[in-house]
């Protein structure tokens, strides 16, 4: 006699959208979700007027920028920035992300606006890595915007 299995459609319609559910959660877990994300999170953070310790959220232990500025001063400087010009704004294009392995860039038109009526559009090239194997370790290595001046 033939083993028959029969499930309701409300099981199956719970089962498929786990699955979904599932497949979906896998994704967004994904080296390349993940440092999208972290992106995301690095511009807002700068929004918001650097809110916590960039070094320990962000940075790499061998971080350096075109300014010689150190992971323990960038936060320091957005925070200067934002008690300078309070109703200073930043908004962002579409990040293009070009990762090799561990190491990532990514590179991204900036437009500050300080508030005076002055806008500042400078394309920015973030360098992250990937310190170990879970897909949310990425800390940034270094930043470049070769037109802004300091």
């Amino acid at each position: 006699m033939p083993l028959r299995l029969s499930f309701s459609p409300r099981f199956v319609a719970i089962l498929c959208l786990a699955a979904i559910l599932l497949a979906a959660g896998l994704y967004e877990m994904t080296p390349g979700q993940r440092l999208k994300a972290r992106q995301e999170a690095l511009v807002e953070w700068a929004r918001d007027g650097a809110p916590g310790d960039f070094a320990s959220k962000f940075a790499a232990a061998d971080y350096l920028d075109q300014w010689h500025h150190s992971a323990g001063d960038i936060a320091e400087r957005v925070r200067a920035a934002r008690f300078v010009h309070p109703g200073y704004t930043i908004e962002t294009a579409e990040p293009d992300i070009t990762r090799s392995g561990d190491m990532a860039s990514v590179t991204q038109m900036i437009t500050i606006r300080p508030g005076d009526g002055e806008t500042l559009e400078h394309e920015f090239r973030f360098t992250w890595h990937r310190e170990s194997i879970w897909p949310w370790s990425w800390k940034l290595r270094a930043v470049h915007a070769p037109d802004l001046r300091f």
